[in-house]
């Protein structure tokens, strides 16, 4: 009865939210005295994907005192646990008496609790935040904050005098953290500031950098401050978002005024009436202020929802798609020329979740430290590498052990998608991703079974007589479990996901989620989580047999989850042979049956070209199929006639055995076999991670595919996507008709959302030279360029030129059987 009454309790704080009284109210009143910057930026919308649970990180000025929206653990978004100690609000200099309480504001806009009845939402309702000290330490803050495995990071900094850069002898001290920041895929964003002015260049620094501009509620740019040290947003060509800045409604310590009266921004304060008290007592702990401090939190919350409906997203993935939804745009200052966008948070989210989805399994990422026998289960990736670098801490702990990667592979995700790296970014080492299970990533059930959440919690542990401490974990699915150890000393870190409650009926297959944990004894140790079919292990294991030890007591299951299943491998990719450049192919894997387009070298060093137009599945993870060579019309030609029978010769035949990453190639070419080793081509952070599908694909930012225009068959253009940039190979005829082809190896994303890159021709050693000598500047020739513009996932314009002449194709992805390759 007891365990029932939890899981009821649980459901309540996810299904029966109330509604925020001062967010959106109907009828709506003067923009000051309700959140337009919600419903401008469509968060509204987006939260009934999810309202968030991953955890952001603000470097900030002050501490926050107790609010009803800003309350620490369960009840609300703070995590003074992995925080820095933080100064106090602090009276004015001039002795007004008015408080500077800038984090009480920023954090507000961020993350106040939402749906719980009182006072506003924060754009991320139910994100957790830690707060570091960037006003006293303004590096270490950003150490400490990147430490802390956040997976956002908003700063609200002071300028650097001088235009600083990263690189030179002007470097920014920002730059050792931002690079860190890139490397380890965390999101940052900061503000534009607020002197009217164009950009000196500081905020930027770095392309991966998102700096956001100030929004006023009629639409505009933000131009018209209220007094004279915040006169309107600084511009500039480092800006591509603007989101809210001024009447901004936030929290506010009940009764203070922030700053001076002339600043109106305070407790009850509506900016758009004047200066002073002008809202109700229903408004006390609310207020207005301005100030681009207000806007980076909205991005920074927009990048929390994201991460939480799909955390293995990487941060160059949040900010494109952030980038390519906001569409909305906004003239920048007159005269400057300039033009900025509005966020769409709604957009947004849902192209981060999946066309067509409401949630998603998400892996739980399995590290454990040998040095103190302890273990951590997240879906953070950021929070597994500061686990893994030795960095996770929470207050007055001394020993940070450094955790291991433990379980069984992820299939398409063999390692994550950060790096940890010195401060210069010299020395970098990949992080293996293991797990053991998955979760769902949101609240919205995906068959109509209640789900609940799996809440992260954390315990600082003596030894040696209380001269040493150390953090351990904890895991429960019930909010009353979460507040019974929030009073026994635990603090809450995050929801880590959701699964099937432990009352409800479970689907078919699923397994018990179990906890266990290490017998009573002043040694290391905490708990360990599994997934069975009952709950009577003593240690973890992975597929393999292999076990990280230990003596664990297994309680009572707290929920379930789906079995854990080896998703059918999907090869789409580019592959090669790293020690022969000059030659690949190209793999669409659709269903049970390969296309695949090779390029390499005839007898005499020119390109040629061969296809696998249906290899079929045979035993395990092998594929064969007939080989052929195809003449066709010139590419220029206009119109382009489709080929037929007369233009295939069957010149052998082309089989893969893969393994992973990895797999043996085996052709026979008239008459001449050739075996080659290959692996999938990597020139970014990660490969693409490939899965078959049956949904949509409009909403797909990752391009890599096979695409094609289908009125023209013969000719087609292999993406690889990785990160921000395309490695594309079109295959195509000469003006004789003879097969010939050309890529573009580069092809970056361009500020208005289109890739575009250098085209080359290449020549090499024969197919079956041994060895084939890598292809170096001399076999390479620079024929023109290539543009891609993607109208959808699925749609897209092809530009290019060769040799001075200039084509322009409509293009869409090429369908062979029922389920198509969707990449991310």
């Amino acid at each position: 009865m007891k365990r029932a009454l939890l899981a009821v309790c649980a459901l309540a704080s996810i299904a029966y939210a109330q509604t925020d009284p001062l967010s959106l109210p109907t009828p709506r009143p003067s923009p000051g005295a309700y959140q337009w910057g919600i419903e401008m930026l469509k968060f509204d919308k987006a939260w009934e994907i999810t309202r968030g649970r991953a955890h952001l990180a603000f470097s900030e000025r002050d501490e926050i005192g107790e609010h009803e929206d800003l309350r620490a653990g369960i009840d609300g978004p703070l995590r003074r646990h992995i925080s820095m100690p933080m100064a106090p609000p602090s009276a004015n200099p001039d002795g007004s008496g008015a408080a500077i309480y800038h984090a009480t504001l920023t954090v507000g806009v961020a993350a106040a609790r939402g749906q719980n009845g009182r006072g506003i939402s924060g754009a991320c309702p139910f994100c957790a935040v830690s707060l570091h000290d960037g006003a006293r330490f303004p590096v270490p803050a950003l150490v400490d904050a990147l430490a802390s495995g956040a997976t956002a990071i908003n700063y609200s900094s002071l300028l650097e005098p001088g235009a600083r850069t990263c690189g030179g002898s002007n470097e920014s001290l920002r730059c050792p953290f931002l690079r860190n920041a890139e490397a380890r895929d965390v999101v940052f964003a900061i503000i534009a500031h607020n002197m009217s002015m164009p950009l000196p260049g500081d905020p930027g620094i770095l392309p991966s950098t998102i700096v956001v501009g100030g929004l006023q509620y009629n639409g505009q740019f933000w131009t018209q401050g209220y007094d004279p040290g915040n006169t309107g947003s600084n511009y500039g060509p480092t800006i591509r978002l603007v989101a809210p800045a001024r009447d901004v409604l936030s929290t506010h310590i009940p009764g203070a005024t922030y700053g001076t009266l002339a600043y109106r921004c305070g407790d009850r304060v509506n900016s758009l009436v004047g200066e002073g008290v002008s809202l109700g007592p229903e408004y006390s702990g609310y207020g207005t202020c301005h100030g681009t401090s207000f806007s980076a939190p909205f991005v920074i919350a927009l990048a929390g929802l994201m991460r939480s409906a799909n955390p293995l997203l990487t941060a160059q993935e949040v900010r494109t798609i952030i980038y390519e939804t906001a569409t909305t745009p906004v003239a920048g200052p007159a005269g400057t020329g300039y033009t900025y966008y509005i966020p769409d948070a709604e957009a947004a989210v849902r192209r981060a979740i999946g066309p067509g989805v409401r949630n998603r399994l998400t892996p739980m990422f399995t590290l454990y430290a040998p040095a103190t026998r302890q273990h951590i289960f997240t879906t953070s990736v950021q929070t597994a590498l500061a686990a893994a670098a030795g960095e996770l801490r929470s207050k007055e702990t001394t020993l940070h052990p450094v955790f291991e990667s433990f379980g069984n592979p992820i299939p398409g995700y063999p390692q994550f998608s950060g790096r940890l790296c010195d401060d210069q970014g010299l020395t970098c080492r990949n992080v293996p991703a293991r797990s053991l299970f998955s979760v769902f990533t949101t609240e919205n059930s995906p068959d109509g079974r209640p789900l609940v959440p799996l809440y992260r919690m954390s315990y600082r542990h003596s030894i040696s007589g209380g001269a040493s401490f150390y953090r351990t974990f904890y895991y429960a699915t019930s909010e009353a479990e979460v507040r019974e150890r929030q009073n026994d000393g635990y603090f809450l870190d995050v929801v880590e996901g959701f699964v099937y409650s432990p009352e409800g009926a479970p689907p078919p297959g699923a397994l018990r989620l179990c906890p266990a944990f290490d017998a009573p004894s002043p040694g290391f140790g905490g708990s360990i989580l599994y997934a069975a079919a009952t709950c009577d292990r003593g240690d973890l294991r992975n597929a393999a047999g292999e076990t990280t030890g230990g003596a664990y007591h297994s309680s009572a299951h707290i929920g379930y989850v789906p079995a854990q299943t080896t998703a059918a491998s999907n090869y789409t990719a580019m592959w090669w042979n790293a020690a022969e450049s000059g030659w690949g192919v190209n793999v669409s894997h659709q269903g049970n049956t390969l296309f695949a387009t090779m390029f390499t070298y005839d007898a005499a060093g020119n390109p040629l070209w061969l296809s696998m137009s249906n290899g079929t599945q045979g035993a395990g993870e092998t594929f064969s199929g007939r080989l052929y060579r195809t003449t066709g019309s010139a590419f220029n030609a206009n119109p382009f006639v489709p080929i037929g029978p007369a233009n295939i010769t069957d010149v052998g035949s082309m089989s893969f055995a893969f393994t992973g990453d990895s797999g043996t190639l085996t052709y026979t070419f008239n008459g001449t076999t050739v075996t080659k080793a290959i692996t999938k081509y990597l020139f970014g952070t990660r490969v693409a991670n490939c899965v078959a599908t049956t949904g949509d694909r409009t909403g797909l930012t990752n391009y890599q595919d096979l695409w094609w225009n289908a009125a023209e068959s013969g000719w087609g253009l292999n993406i690889t996507h990785q990160d921000n940039t395309l490695f594309a190979t079109m295959f195509n005829y000469n003006a004789a008709g003879q097969g010939v082809w050309w890529i573009m190896s580069s092809g970056p994303r361009q500020t208005d959302g289109s890739y575009l890159g250098t085209l080359y021709q290449t020549t090499g050693p024969p197919f079956n030279a041994n060895p084939f000598t890598p292809i170096g500047p001399a076999n390479i020739i620079s024929v023109g360029t290539m543009r891609l513009t993607f109208a959808t996932g699925t749609t897209a314009t092809l530009t290019y030129t060769v040799n001075g002449v200039s084509v322009t194709k409509t293009i869409t992805r090429y369908v062979l059987g029922a389920s198509p390759p969707a990449c991310s």
